[in-house]
């Protein structure tokens, strides 16, 4: 199972230049075995240029995901640990990724 989070894994509504996402949850396979189920809020913007005829179109942005929980588990699936980031004051570097595209 391991699983790896990039931009394609958020889509924007058309014509919309920020998105909120919500409460996410994925589950991970980490290093030695752990298995970790990470919850996280996840909102983001884009700016897209249209282009013209000597420029092509160029869309670029940034998607911010805000751990908020996260449980670990061994490989017989106990757990062994817990990490708990309560909304908002999880909005640091430590439990925040920024995803540019």
């Amino acid at each position: 199972m391991g699983y790896e989070l990039d931009s394609n894994d958020f889509t924007f509504d058309f014509g919309c230049t920020d998105a909120n996402w919500g409460e996410m949850e994925r589950d991970f396979m980490l290093s030695d075995d752990i298995e970790a189920c990470v919850m996280f809020k996840a909102e983001g913007w884009r700016h897209v240029d249209r282009g013209d005829y000597y420029q092509p179109p160029e869309e670029h942005g940034e998607i911010t995901l805000s751990i908020t929980h996260a449980i670990f588990y061994n490989k017989d699936g106990e757990q062994v640990a817990e990490h708990d980031a309560p909304w908002p004051s999880c909005y640091d570097k430590q439990n925040t990724i920024k995803i540019k595209y």
